[in-house]
C-alpha cells in the first residue's frame, strides 16, 4: 500500500477505498466454497479451482511486476529525500490501476485458498482420532510462516527513501511483485500434479448419495481397513 499512500500521494479516501477493494474478495469466500463443493471441473472439486485461482493470481502479479511505475508525486533532492515541490501531479490519479490489479490478484488467491481449505477439511476428517487436527495445524502454521515472510519482504525491501523509508537502497514495487510471483507460479503445477484428490461421482445419477459414498470410500482407503456392511441403510446411517 505504500506505493499509493506515499509514492503516488493519493487522497486518504482513495487509499481507504483501495484497501477495502483488495480485501473485498474475501467477502465471497462462502460463495466460492459452495461453488467448488457442488460444481466439479473435470471430475474434481478442488484441484481445478486451485489451478484457476493461482493462475489468475500469477497473471496479475506478473502484470504488476511489469507495469510501468509513474514518477513520484513530489520531487526528490540529491540525497533521495522528497521535497515539497510537486513534480508529477498526475500521480494521484494512478492509484486506481494498481487497486484493480491487486483486487484481481486477491480474487485468484481467495479462489485457490477456499479450494485448499475444503481439501484440508476432507483430509482432516479422515485422520485417526489420535492424530486428529495435525493436518490443519500444519497447514495454518505453513500459511502463517508465508505471511510473515511476505511482511518481512515488503517491510524491509520497500524501506528505502523512495517510499519514505530509512534505508539508502531498497527494492522497487515491481521487484517485490516479481518476487511474490514466484511462489504463485510454482503453486500452479503443484496444485494439479501433487494434490491427491479422488474423482467425484456427483455428475452421475443420485449425486448426493453417490458423492457421500465416494467420500466414505476415500476415507476408508486412507485408514487402510475395510468395513463390511450388510444392510445399505446401515451404511447410509454411518455416513451421517
Amino acid at each position: 500500500m505504500c506505493i499509493r499512500d506515499r509514492y503516488l500521494n493519493v487522497p486518504g479516501y482513495v487509499y481507504s477505498t483501495a484497501l477495502v477493494l483488495v480485501y473485498f474478495p474475501w467477502s465471497f469466500k462462502f460463495a466460492f466454497g459452495l461453488i467448488n463443493d457442488t460444481i466439479p471441473i473435470l471430475g474434481y472439486h478442488r484441484k481445478p479451482y486451485m489451478v484457476i485461482g493461482w493462475s489468475l493470481c500469477s497473471v496479475m502479479m506478473i502484470v504488476l511486476s511489469m507495469h510501468t511505475i509513474p514518477d513520484p508525486y513530489y520531487c526528490r533532492d540529491d540525497d533521495g529525500n522528497y521535497t515539497k515541490i510537486v513534480c508529477n501531479p498526475d500521480a494521484k490519479t494512478k492509484g486506481g490501476e494498481y487497486s484493480l490489479l491487486m483486487l484481481l490478484a486477491a480474487l485468484g488467491y481467495v479462489v485457490a485458498d477456499v479450494a485448499a481449505d475444503g481439501l484440508t477439511v476432507q483430509f482432516a476428517r479422515c485422520e485417526p482420532i489420535e492424530k486428529r487436527g495435525s493436518i490443519q495445524t500444519t497447514v495454518y502454521i505453513t500459511r502463517t510462516i508465508g505471511q510473515i515472510l511476505a511482511q518481512f519482504l515488503v517491510g524491509f525491501g520497500m524501506n528505502g527513501k523512495e517510499y519514505h523509508g530509512n534505508f539508502e537502497h531498497g527494492l522497487t514495487f515491481n521487484q517485490v511483485c516479481g518476487i511474490l510471483t514466484i511462489p504463485c507460479v510454482i503453486m500452479i503445477p503443484l496444485s494439479w500434479y501433487c494434490i491427491v484428490e479422488e474423482l467425484s461421482l456427483i455428475h452421475i445419477s443420485e449425486p448426493t448419495r453417490l458423492l457421500s459414498i465416494s467420500y466414505a470410500v476415500f476415507c476408508l482407503k486412507k485408514k487402510k481397513h475395510m468395513i463390511h456392511v450388510n444392510n445399505p441403510n446401515d451404511f447410509g446411517r454411518m455416513l451421517t
